[in-house]
């Protein structure tokens, strides 16, 4: 949460959201992805694409609501069993397609996608989870998947200089280089109150720092259109120059993180390989003030009963704002990894 000092001449735009690519690919080398706007309600636009498959071939999309690769004609079909098909879009010369997908009016559920080439033999793309409809909280996230995978969808990075932004190890893997903010949106929700509890584990706690965004815009610092904003907690180590490892409060305007209070944390230096429990809130308590407030422990110990930091707010452009969230990481030095694990995110009564 400290001033980047990635030197950016251009404002950066981060590219659309993909949905996520659950694999399963041949025989063929056609691909599939839907990437544009959450598809969470009926303005919402994105484009299906279908890139190297065969020329001038018809395509089969099977959508299903259950994953269950199951073994069909020499390749997976993923959608299984389907829940209709759509059969008759034929790629061009080149082996490409693309057709529009719009979001609908629902509370949002996966649904599962793949392309089967029908001539001259069947050519499997790999297959799609596809969010349909509005993101709503209570949210959690356990981050299981193989590793090496992409987070789940909708998680987007949106910084430069981030490093192994994946799965390992049934957590939400990061890092950045040094002295950069490095950012992961989650993008869809609209939120005003809420409460977060995360888990956050360091490689080397001493050179590392985390923090997690509420009423986020999906800005990154001055570097995207639009620039940053939202509240944010925030725990570090032991920086040389800044002190002792501090659980902060801390807030972003026009591409700016400033820092609202702070806790000196309950951890001393802190160390690589442990994993911390964080609780942030975010509560407007009057028409122009916000509260924020935040503890951390150590996973497996009972949560203190009291809040480590709290501090209230009334910048103009943050309140009675309903936003998204965000996931951070900093590293004053080196390249250090850290990881992200069971997030759940709930709003206030």
């Amino acid at each position: 949460m400290l001033p980047t000092a990635v030197a950016a001449a251009l404002l950066l735009f981060a590219d659309p959201p993909c949905q996520t690519d659950l694999g399963f690919q041949g025989p063929g080398t056609a691909t599939l992805s839907i990437c544009g706007d959450l598809l969470d309600g009926p303005g919402a636009a994105a484009t299906l694409s279908i890139v190297n498959a065969t020329p001038s071939t018809p395509q089969m999309l099977v959508v299903g609501l259950q994953s269950a690769p199951t073994p069909v004609s020499g390749g997976t079909l993923v959608p299984f069993p389907p829940a209709f098909t759509i059969t008759g879009p034929v790629t061009d010369g080149a082996g490409s397609l693309a057709l529009p997908v719009v979001g609908v009016a629902a509370a949002a559920v996966p649904v599962y996608v793949q392309s089967v080439g029908l001539l001259p033999a069947p050519e499997f793309s790999n297959a799609l989870e596809v969010i349909v409809g509005q993101t709503s909280l209570p949210h959690a996230e356990s981050f299981d998947g193989p590793d090496g995978a992409d987070w789940p969808f909708p998680w987007t990075p949106v910084a430069t200089g981030l490093i192994d932004v994946d799965l390992q190890g049934g957590r939400a893997r990061f890092s950045a280089s040094p002295n950069v903010v490095g950012r992961v949106v989650l993008p869809g929700f609209s939120a005003v109150d809420v409460d977060v509890t995360v888990t956050v584990e360091f490689e080397t706690f001493f050179d590392q720092g985390f923090g997690f965004y509420a009423r986020q815009n999906g800005g990154w610092l001055h570097h995207t259109w639009p620039v940053g904003e939202g509240y944010a907690v925030f725990l570090h180590g032991d920086w040389p120059g800044y002190g002792p490892s501090t659980l902060g409060l801390w807030r972003e305007r026009n591409g700016v993180e400033e820092l609202l209070a702070t806790q000196t944390s309950p951890f001393g230096a802190g160390a690589g390989g442990t994993r911390y429990r964080i609780r942030f809130q975010v509560e407007q308590t009057s028409p122009t003030t916000t509260t924020l407030r935040a503890k951390t422990w150590l996973e497996g110990a009972a949560e203190p009963p009291a809040w480590g930091v709290v501090v209230t707010d009334s910048t103009p452009s943050l309140q009675n704002v309903a936003g998204s969230f965000a996931a951070d990481v900093y590293n004053w030095h080196g390249s250090a990894r850290a990881w992200m694990d069971d997030l759940s995110i709930t709003t206030l009564p």
